[in-house]
């Protein structure tokens, strides 16, 4: 128990140095609060993850250069603010050295019906293919997902902090019991939830870039070590990751820039709808917790059945749904 109090005590600490920081340098989001705050949650999880001894030194390699390039290009957009494409770049190398330098690669996934499916097929170079692209990409997609989240306060760090609990309990489930993966996991949880007694509505520090990258990054990496915890963690996070698929598809389909920011999100149409952000919060919360259980308890096929049920009905949205033009909260419907 002392690692992840520590953990929460250090993010929680470093939180107030990431603000005074924030607004020195004038690192901030659009309503002038400190967008520095992941900075603190991810030093946490480095210190006590060095203390522990809870990384391979091969995989502490890779997710220390991925780590570096994703602060490095993170805060850069904070600072002058990149263009999608430098962005996606920026995530694709991170990604790449995690995956190539750190040899973190998925090499199975769980058969719904029954036994595994390989993804190592092809060795090229000592890495898995199409294992270590999937892995990749994977990673991306993470990424701009919990990014997607940071835009109202306190909806990515909460939905991080369930997804790690996820990923540490299903890790020391006894068809697991892979407790190398559970320690990582539980000190990202602990370091998030200290992070979130700043960002709770009304936020005193947000992420930013580098902060939500991170958790991404960081959930998408334990959630590949293994067995079992891509499906968990797809059900747990199945309200941002279908939230990112069906508004990436809304504006490809009116011809927008998939990457380009706007206010079509599912909690932007329930703030239009005058719900209140600690509302918003507490609706991610419950259904967040609830897939979280569902997702420790359930065998993979009723799994992969709640997803079906899940991708179903976003795509029934979002092919039904009136297109919008609302970017940066500009614009009006047509």
């Amino acid at each position: 128990m002392i690692p992840f109090f520590g953990a929460f005590t250090l993010s929680l600490a470093l939180g107030s140095a990431a603000r005074w920081g924030g607004e020195r340098i004038r690192l901030t989001a659009a309503r002038g609060v400190a967008a520095t705050g992941g900075i603190s949650t991810l030093l946490a999880w480095w210190i006590l993850s060095g203390l522990t001894g809870s990384l391979s030194p091969r995989s502490a390699l890779g997710m220390g250069l991925a780590t570096i390039t994703i602060v490095a290009v993170g805060l850069w957009d904070l600072w002058r603010g990149l263009g999608p494409l430098p962005q996606l770049l920026g995530q694709l190398l991170a990604s790449i050295g995690a995956v190539f330098v750190g040899g973190i690669a998925v090499e199975y996934v769980t058969n719904p019906t029954g036994g595994l499916i390989t993804l190592d097929h092809w060795q090229i170079g000592g890495f898995p293919f199409p294992g270590a692209a999937l892995t990749v990409l994977w990673i991306l997609v993470l990424m701009n997902a919990v990014n997607f989240l940071d835009g109202m306060d306190g909806l990515a760090a909460t939905v991080s902090t369930i997804g790690f609990l996820a990923i540490g309990v299903t890790s020391l489930l006894p068809q697991v019991n892979e407790p190398v993966v559970a320690l990582p996991a539980f000190l990202a949880a602990a370091a998030t939830a200290g992070f979130l007694f700043w960002n709770f509505p009304p936020a005193r520090l947000v992420l930013g870039t580098p902060g939500a990258w991170f958790l991404g990054f960081l959930l998408a990496v334990l959630s590949v070590q293994g067995s079992s915890k891509i499906a968990t963690l797809s059900v747990v996070g199945a309200i941002p990751l279908l939230d990112a698929v069906s508004v990436v598809t809304a504006r490809i389909r009116r011809g927008s820039s998939p990457f380009r920011g706007d206010r079509t999100h599912f909690h932007h149409r329930l703030l239009a709808k005058a719900w209140s952000p600690r509302s918003i919060l507490a609706l991610y919360t419950v259904v967040s917790a609830g897939l979280a259980v569902a997702a420790v308890t359930l065998p993979t096929p009723w799994k992969v059945l709640l997803l079906a049920a899940s991708g179903a009905a976003v795509i029934f949205f979002t092919l039904t749904r009136r297109p919008t033009f609302l970017v940066d909260g500009k614009g009006k419907n047509p």
